[in-house]
């Protein structure tokens, strides 16, 4: 297990964070879901996990939520029955065992896609459904995302908080297109990829598969993600 820069930058804004208050941390965490193909601490242990820099601004801000009594009693009250985080939790539950049964029980039964090692280099192969530590990795993901929505339910609790999330909402879908431009137009004047420093983790090993769609801006403009945001923030 390494540190990249990238990490140490994650892990300064994460303290500073705890600092300035929730209006730095969780800005800088809306932003750092941006980089979905970035590693802050890759682990080698399991497979080349990476810890992206998401997950690791959310355990600051989910440190800092805890040791905040109003914060950690609304977080409490989101899983409550029979709110919308308790069915969130059976259904980590669930993820969490079936992710360890499921590949022993069905072993061989049939056919999974997955990405190897092979002759000609790394791929995706079709190969028998076995034990991997993606089945791990995706679960703590998955039980990553329980811990987010419990955390900034607690803090959309108090208006404070909810301006916070709008606006660092509002940052993020901007920087979002900003990034898309300057992809867009790397491309288009044969400068290369211009955020090559922002894919750094081991699944950048199938960056001749990135791209699949046709390069125009009003395809980044509407990503799913973008609109997430702006739905978000116009609710």
């Amino acid at each position: 297990m390494q540190i990249e820069v990238l990490g140490l930058v994650a892990f300064g804004f994460g303290l500073l964070g705890w600092v300035v208050g929730p209006s730095l941390s969780i800005l800088v965490f809306f932003v750092s879901t941006l980089l979905g193909a970035a590693a802050a601490v890759p682990v080698t242990a399991l497979g080349d996990a990476n810890i992206q820099p998401a997950h690791l601004m959310l355990g600051f801000v989910t440190i800092a939520a805890l040791a905040n009594r109003d914060l950690s009693g609304a977080a409490a009250r989101a899983l409550s029955f029979p709110r919308a985080g308790f069915w969130l939790l059976l259904t980590g539950a669930y993820t969490a065992v079936s992710a360890v049964i499921f590949p022993r029980l069905f072993a061989g039964a049939t056919y999974v896609f997955a990405i190897a090692r092979t002759e000609i280099g790394p791929g995706i192969v079709s190969m028998p459904l076995a034990p991997a530590s993606g089945n791990i990795t995706q679960a703590i993901y998955f039980l990553g995302d329980i811990v987010c929505f419990v955390i900034f339910y607690a803090h959309a609790c108090k208006p404070a908080g909810l301006k916070a999330i709008t606006y660092a909402a509002i940052a993020a879908a901007a920087i979002d297109l900003a990034f898309a431009v300057i992809d867009l137009g790397g491309y288009w004047t044969g400068a290369g990829d211009l955020l090559a420093f922002l894919r750094n983790g081991s699944y950048r090993r199938l960056q001749a598969h990135r791209r699949i769609v046709p390069r125009s801006l009003h395809l980044c403009l509407f990503h799913p993600r973008v609109l997430r945001f702006l739905q978000q923030t116009l609710a």
